[in-house]
């Protein structure tokens, strides 16, 4: 019996064996897992952030998805009507986001989505509306994965590792981007002494 007791002893963890504050930590995980589903199960909402990211990269477009895109619709052709009011010309900028730049955050997505993300889809969305429409329409994607491989940035690119907004190189790709199309557009007058 003593033996079983010794045998029994050496091999339950010893103290110096067992993490510090892993019980307090478990706790702290299962409280805030438990506190989650109920809360979703009393609202009846869950939200998957990473879902949330990919879903405009996605070309099967949800119900909710294509509603959204009606909303865009809807406002580029009451603010088209604005501008022509105006005398003004409405130009619309599509700005090349972070992550569909990153072509390793698409591939990844993809996986978790278990369907192939298109990252010019939201481009070509925006573009056919604005086409629809009659509006100008500059997609910025082309000539910063151009400005990439050009330079050989790696991640994070042009954006601040910590939140994926633009950086102060993206910030003023941007701005030069932006305003090159403009001076090619004749929407505004060339700068003396040379191109941007």
């Amino acid at each position: 019996m003593r033996e079983a007791a010794a045998q029994l002893e050496q091999q339950l963890p010893q103290e110096s064996q067992t993490p510090r504050g892993s019980c307090l930590f478990r706790f702290l995980v299962s409280a805030r897992r438990t506190f989650s589903q109920r809360l979703q199960m009393a609202v009846h909402f869950h939200w998957d952030f990473r879902h949330e990211l990919a879903r405009p990269y996605l070309p099967m477009e949800d119900a909710e998805i294509r509603h959204a895109w009606a909303i865009v619709e809807t406002s580029l052709s009451r603010l088209r009507d604005i501008t022509r009011g105006k005398g003004a010309t409405l130009v619309v900028v599509d700005i090349a986001d972070p992550y569909q730049l990153d072509s390793n955050w698409i591939g990844l997505a993809s996986i978790r989505e278990r369907t192939a993300l298109s990252p010019t889809h939201p481009n070509e969305r925006l573009g056919e509306i604005c086409r629809k429409l009659g509006i100008r329409f500059y997609d910025m994607y082309p000539e910063t994965q151009a400005y990439i491989a050009r330079h050989g940035l790696r991640y994070p690119f042009l954006s601040f590792a910590c939140d994926r907004h633009y950086n102060r190189e993206g910030q003023e790709l941007i701005a030069k981007l932006i305003f090159g199309y403009l001076v090619r557009e004749e929407l505004v007058d060339h700068p003396q002494g040379g191109s941007p």
